[in-house]
């Protein structure tokens, strides 16, 4: 809107007509592109924005070229169509009435910028940089904070947070005992072991390690000394690789000698946020006993198979 305006307003009835025409087109590529592939909206905006600005530059550089006009103002029509399907698919019915609302404050603001006497908008290529940029700035920062209630959330408790990490901080400082601990610190690698006997009340979370046993080197697993929430589970990551849908196994030997609960999952992780897993959790020693997993010594095999990426 802000950089067709001039096109706009120039355009004549031919012209307008051929650039319906063409952002009908466009759109129903758009509405396509989203309802076929996962990420097709956001594609879908992108690919008409830049659609659109490169009309624009192509436009000012060949000086009132009708097809280049056209194709620009054929995208500036098809970019809310790409905008609400962006919206809708973030977040759902809701975000659609939202940005319809905004959308149609644009077009209106856009429809008197055609055909007032002057135009409302700026006109200079400098300024409208400017607006852009103020535009674009607003869109993030209203993105952030109202698309969703993670940020939101996150300022609301800053305060609770940063009393946390003082907590945490003065008990890591009260592992410290001794003028040669002040001095010297601990020992390289001597604060698991150091919380594990100073941590306040029963707040150890829980660790593991690598153990050798003749020629065997296996994992050991000490899950948290408290009742553990959401969140609060000891974790233990591998990346794998896995080829096209087929058969899948996984397979280890277990010991316990206390009630644990282990989970297998396999799953899409972006930095610690895992998505879409296929799992199963069960009682490691529960299993052992009632000789699922038959081995003497408390040892065991666990076998899983999974199809595709669906542990069964």
């Amino acid at each position: 809107m802000i950089v067709t305006g001039s096109i706009a307003r120039a355009a004549s009835a031919k012209e307008w007509a051929a650039a319906i025409a063409a952002g009908l087109f466009v759109s129903l590529a758009v509405l396509a592109a989203g309802w076929l592939f996962a990420k097709g909206a956001y594609w879908a905006f992108a690919l008409v924005l830049i659609m659109a600005l490169a009309a624009v530059l192509a436009s000012r550089r060949l000086a009132r070229e009708p097809r280049v006009d056209g194709l620009a103002l054929a995208a500036s029509l098809a970019l809310p169509v790409a905008a609400a399907q962006m919206a809708n698919h973030w977040g759902g019915t809701a975000a659609l009435v939202d940005s319809m609302l905004a959308l149609m404050f644009i077009a209106a603001l856009a429809g008197w910028n055609i055909y007032a006497r002057h135009p409302v908008l700026p006109t200079a290529p400098g300024r409208q940089a400017s607006l852009l940029a103020g535009l674009l700035a607003l869109a993030a920062i209203t993105a952030v904070f109202g698309g969703g209630a993670y940020i939101g959330d996150r300022f609301s408790t800053s305060r609770q947070d940063f009393a946390g990490r003082q907590e945490h901080w003065r008990a890591g400082l009260n592992l410290l005992n001794s003028p040669d601990d002040w001095l010297l610190g601990k020992g390289l690698g001597r604060f698991p072991a150091s919380f594990f006997f100073g941590a306040p009340g029963n707040e150890f979370p829980g660790t593991y390690r690598l153990n050798q046993e003749a020629n065997n080197t296996f994992l050991s697993l000490s899950g948290p000394h408290y009742q553990a929430g959401f969140g609060q589970t000891l974790h233990i990551s591998q990346r794998i690789r896995l080829g096209p849908p087929s058969r899948y196994h996984v397979e280890l030997d277990g010991r316990a000698q206390s009630k644990t609960m282990l989970a297998l999952a396999i799953c899409t992780k972006h930095l610690l946020y895992p998505e879409a897993c296929a799992g199963k959790r069960f009682d490691l020693l529960q299993r052992i006993r009632d000789g699922t997993i038959g081995h003497s010594n408390w040892m065991g095999r666990i076998w899983w198979v999974a199809h595709g990426t669906r542990l069964s």
